[in-house]
């Protein structure tokens, strides 16, 4: 099992908002914060040309990447981001500070590369946060 390090953009993730049960995995070789808007549905352009943001919030994802790791690692990374919905306390570009939001992942991407030490993987997906603010 990963153990915490203090430089990891992923501190832990939680089985639940409270992170009463959690986990470490290893650090992600790539990390990216991304910020998007959330607008309502009557967002978009008029005929005057005119945009119309109509922001409701944001939302916060995280593009994830592991690279040259053991399987081991890979399906502990798997399983720590298997449930359903999940929390996550991540580095926070925003703040620059570590924050605690709740996220689910989209499609996971492993690709197996034979390497002299034996198999490694290369895993990446993004994580997305669930509720916008």
């Amino acid at each position: 099992m990963a153990s915490y390090v203090a430089s990891s953009p992923i501190h832990k993730i939680g089985t639940t908002t409270e992170f009463t049960t959690y986990s470490y995995v290893a650090v992600p070789s790539g990390y990216t914060f991304n910020l998007s808007d959330v607008s309502d549905s009557n967002a978009g352009r008029t005929e005057d040309t005119m945009m119309h943001k109509n922001m409701l919030g944001s939302c916060v994802h995280l593009g994830l990447e592991w690279s040259y790791i053991t399987p081991a690692q890979a399906q502990e990374i798997m399983t720590a981001f298997a449930p359903e919905y999940f929390a996550v306390e991540f580095l926070d570009v925003r703040t620059g500070t570590y924050s605690s939001k709740y996220f689910y992942a989209g499609d996971k991407a492993a690709t197996m590369t034979q390497t002299p030490m034996g198999i490694r993987y290369t895993l990446s997906f993004n994580i997305i946060q669930r509720t916008a603010q």
